[in-house]
Order: C-alpha cells, then structure tokens, then sequence
C-alpha cells in the first residue's frame, strides 16, 4: 500500500508491552523469530529509570525471600532451630524416597546431621530418618561391588549408573550401621535405646542383605543387657528372625554369637537370652539328609547318586539347620554339667524337650545320664527346674522311646517274638519265657479310669479282636488320639441310654431296701448270741441268703 515491511516491525517494537510473568521489571516483549521451524519469544531489558509496578515489586520480594531461605538451608546446623533441622531431615527424606537413583547422595547429609550434630535428639532423628530409609532401599539381595577387571570393562550407561548407585547405597547402609553400633558404647540410655532400635529394623528388613553380621553383632550382647526395654527389643528382633529366615544363613550366625557370649560370660547370661531359641523353626528330617550326604561325601557310587538327587537349596538349608542343633545341644550340655541350679535351667530343659526329637540318640542319652546325676541330689534343681525334668522325660522322651517300640515291632520283622515280649515285660532279654507269662495286668486295666483302655482290656481278655483301625495305626498316634492332657476323655465317651439308666436306679433302689432288711436281720442274732442261746457263731452265709 505504500509502507515498508521494516516501518511495521520498527513501530511494533517501539511499543511498551508488558510481560505476562515477570512484569515491566523483566523487560519488554519483542516479536517472535522463527529459528528451526518454530516460534521463538524475544525479550529486551527494560531501561534502568523505569519505574515498577505494585505486581512486580511483590514478586521481586517473593524472590527475595526465597533467596533468603535458600541461603538458611546452607547455613551451619548449628545456626537452625529444632523446627528446622526437623523439616530438613524430612524434606531429605522424602526426597531420597521419591527419587533414590537420583537422590542417593543425600545419604551422606542424613549421616552428617545423625552424627555431628549438637542436639541428641536431632541425631537421634536423623538416625532414625536414615534407618527407615534404607530400610525401604535394600534389597532382598547382596550387593557384590564390580572387581577391576569389571571396571576395566566398557559397558552401558544405565550399568554404570546402577553401579553407582549400589556403591553409594552400600556406603550409607555401612555408615549407619557402624554408628549404631557406637551408639550402643554410649552412657546415654536414649540414645543405646534408639541405636537397638534401629538396628532391630535393620534386622528385619536386612536379614538377607550386606552387613548382617554387623547387626547380629551389635544386638546380641543387647539380648544381655540390664536394661529391660533395651534387652526385650534385642530379643524380640532375634525371635522374629528365627521365625522367619528361610535361607538359614543369619538364624546360624546368630546362635553362633549367642552360644560364643555364653560361654565367655562364664553363663552368667539373662535368661531371656535362652527363650529367643524356643522360637527356632528347624527342619529334622532335612538336618538328617544333608548330614547323612555329607557323611557319604567321599563314599562309594551309590552316595554320589544319592547326592544328586537331594535339591542343592534344600540340602544347604539342611546343613544350616544340623550347625544350629549341634551349637544348641553343645550349650545345653555345657548349662547342664556347669550350672545345674542355676536360672538358665528351666530354659534349657524347655530346648531339650522342643529339640530332642531332632538330634542322634548318643548326644540325648548323655544328656539323660548327666540329669540322672544331677537329680540324685534332691536340693540340685529348683522346683521349676525340676517340673521341666519331668516334663522333658513325660513328653519328647516318651515320644522318641514310642517311636522305637514302633520301629522294633512293626518294621523290624527278623526279630523274634519272644525278645520282643521280654522287652515289654522288663525281663531277661534273652528270656524265653516273657511270651508264656499271664496277662495279669488286664485284669487291673478292667477298671482303668479310661473308659476306651477299659474295653480294649475286656476285649483282649475275652480273647477277641481288636478293631482293624487300632492295629494300623503307631503308639504315638494312638496317645495322641486318646490323649486326655486337655482334661477331657478323647473321643468322649457316650451317655447311658434311658432304659440302661431306669434299670440302674430301679438297682440301687432295691439295694438300698435290702440293706436295711439285713442290718435289722445282724442286730436280732448278735442280740439273740448275747442272751446265752445255744447258737453262738453268727452264721452270715444263711443271713445273706
């Protein structure tokens, strides 16, 4: 029309416009240039004489003031109130959750705050933030850092940083745990009190990951201490591992230390100590298998076959699991002949009878023969300790001596019959005559308080047989299924009918009559003897008839 392209965009830009966010402080908006196929936004520093807005001021002070707290952040700890460093080991920790690849560095200042900060209860927090963290960061795995060879090796980036990141993860789980573990030399009961704690969680979370030698380290000589809310975390932190470790690797380590503090303290220990084995979870038959292959280690072809069939995961759990029986019947033996009147007694009697099934029947029998010894002496044992001897050799004894007799009579069919009834009868062994001697204590068993051995006995009295089910089934069923330790018959036994139930007080009705009828009958002739009749024996065969 008569103007020039370069007039239009001259006025456009001598046009005071208004940023949409920074305002008239952040300088003018020119117009956009088109770099790469795309609009770019242009803006010019506004003059230094130019005054400002009420809305730019207001953000220049809200950027003042973020300034301001920026700089707080990165002030010394010592210069924050308790408010702050609170909100500052929360914002590190939240940050650490959201994004730990990235943020895995913040570790090293949760550390920082746990250890050299001047308020223990600050420290305490931080210790106690940084616990909770890793223990949502580790894995349910070891952490094997690269050797050089490896890190001479060129691989990818994300390799390389989740190398990284595991290194670090590590460092800090490694840091805090060391200075747990200085918590616990403390002479604050606070702070040993929240370093058991963490540890505990530790535990929990970790039994399968780097360190846990450390943690079972620091917690066992806390199963022994005399605080009692210091021990009874210790403990519980034990007794949740022995319930619930598989793999069997930290329930050995842990025992191992236990047993090793028994020992060096002379056993002088807290019973409460002893009451974390009680929840141990051990598999006897798997012990047995993988002790039996070990055996036959160097053995000829048929235990290399015998090897190879056995799961390789199920025979490690198995030699675990044999270790721990050996280092538990080891310390009972060892409770036994040095303390026997000691308070760890009752303890251990508990563990025999819990575990007694589990071992070889050499290492029982010299247990049995050292309680034989000690319960000669009537003022050897408490009457706790002495209860849990009687119960050791009613229950596990009794069990294992049932099994046996099972063994002897059903499986072992070469053996003789006669060698076998003098085993029952308590008799010469080589006796022949055990199997010909009468079966006089069923007569006694006829009145036995339990109504099912009671007609069993009728029943082998009157020479007839036994129900099939009875004769399938072992000794050790059998008392479990008629056991009566509830307080109660097993299965209960069935009520008279009504007609059984008329007859017997139509019964006693009558014998209650006829009692009187012969007093009276006894009073006349002890009269009639004392009035000088010729009669002066009392016959009582014709009263009665």
């Amino acid at each position: 029309m008569g103007f020039k392209q370069g007039d239009v965009e001259q006025d456009y830009e001598r046009r005071p416009r208004a940023s949409k966010e920074d305002g008239p402080a952040a300088g003018r908006e020119l117009l956009p240039v088109r770099e790469g196929g795309k609009w770019q936004r242009r803006t010019a520093p506004a003059p230094k004489g130019e005054p400002q807005t009420k809305k730019g001021k207001q953000r220049a002070k809200a950027r003042a003031q973020a300034s301001a707290a920026a700089a707080a952040g990165s002030a010394p700890a010592a210069e924050l109130s308790l408010s702050q460093k609170r909100a500052t080991i929360a914002k590190l920790s939240a940050q650490l959750l959201h994004s730990p690849h990235k943020n895995i560095g913040l570790l090293k200042e949760l550390h920082e705050l746990a250890s050299r900060d001047v308020s223990p209860a600050t420290r305490r927090m931080a210790a106690l933030s940084c616990v909770a963290v890793l223990r949502d960061l580790i894995p349910a795995y070891r952490i094997r850092l690269p050797t050089d060879k490896e890190l001479a090796m060129q691989v990818s980036s994300e390799v390389e940083a989740l190398r990284a990141y595991e290194r670090q993860l590590l460092r800090g789980h490694e840091a805090a745990v060391g200075l747990l573990r200085g918590w616990l030399r403390s002479g604050e009961q606070q702070q040993r009190l929240a370093a058991v704690r963490g540890l505990a969680a530790l535990l929990e979370k970790g039994r399968d990951f780097n360190g846990v030698d450390q943690l079972i380290g620091g917690l066992v000589p806390s199963c022994n201490s005399a605080d009692d809310e210091e021990r009874a975390v210790a403990c519980g932190a034990l007794t949740e591992l022995f319930g619930a470790d598989v793999a069997g690797e930290a329930t050995l380590l842990a025992v191992r230390s236990m047993a090793a503090l028994l020992k060096t303290s002379s056993f002088s220990v807290h019973p409460s100590m002893l009451e974390c084995w009680l929840s141990l979870r051990l598999d006897a038959s798997a012990a047995a298998a993988a002790a039996s292959a070990e055996k036959e280690r160097f053995g000829a072809r048929k235990g290399k076959k015998r090897r190879r069939g056995i799961d390789p995961v199920a025979r490690d759990v198995g030699l675990k699991s044999a270790a721990v029986l050996e280092q538990l019947f080891v310390s009972y033996a060892r409770v036994v002949k040095a303390r026997p009147g000691g308070p760890l007694m009752p303890l251990v009697l508990r563990g025999i009878a819990k575990f007694a099934h589990c071992v070889n029947v050499e290492l029982l029998l010299d247990l049995v023969s050292n309680l034989r010894t000690i319960l000669r002496d009537p003022a050897a044992l408490s009457t706790p300790a002495a209860l849990h001897c009687a119960l050791l050799a009613d229950t596990r004894l009794l069990a294992t001596a049932l099994d046996c007799l099972d063994h002897l009579c059903r499986q072992r069919s070469a053996l003789l019959a006669p060698r076998i009834a003098s085993f029952f009868c308590r008799r010469d062994v080589d006796s022949p005559r055990a199997i010909n001697s009468t079966a006089w204590q069923l007569a006694l068993l006829h009145r036995h308080y339990h109504p099912v051995v009671a007609q069993l006995a009728k029943r082998l009295a009157a020479a007839e047989p036994l129900p099939p089910a009875l004769g399938r089934s072992t000794p050790l069923r059998l008392m479990a299924t008629y056991s009566d330790a509830s307080g109660a018959f097993n299965p209960p036994p069935q009520p008279p009918s009504k007609r059984r139930r008329a007859a017997d007080a139509a019964k006693r009705a009558a014998s209650s009559s006829g009692g009187g009828e012969l007093h009276e009958s006894i009073e006349a002739a002890v009269a009639r003897a004392g009035g000088g009749e010729a009669s002066s024996a009392l016959d009582f065969a014709v009263l009665l008839r």
